[in-house]
């Protein structure tokens, strides 16, 4: 998937939500096949880029399928995420 790709896939489903009164976007790593630079770029763009953020929760569940949970989700907090949590 080129860069960028997945942050502008979420981003419609994202503001459709916040403009519907979401208060939480959760993004899902439940594969567990994200890796942290990728992950960290998906957070950090969708921050910046899209309509409303800035009024909600932005939060991400990641899965420890390759051991990387963690190391995602300290990223995703180092580039905007709110809250996480994972498994």
């Amino acid at each position: 998937m080129p860069r960028g790709a997945m942050s502008n896939s979420f981003r419609p489903s994202a503001e459709a939500a916040i403009r519907a009164g979401a208060n939480t976007i959760n993004i899902p790593d439940t594969v567990g096949y994200a890796i942290p630079s990728e992950f960290a770029s998906l957070i950090q763009t969708l921050r910046q880029k899209v309509r409303g953020m800035e009024k909600v929760t932005l939060s991400v569940h990641c899965h420890n399928d390759l051991g990387l949970a963690v190391a995602n989700s300290l990223v995703a907090l180092q580039n905007g995420a709110d809250r996480w949590n994972a498994r």
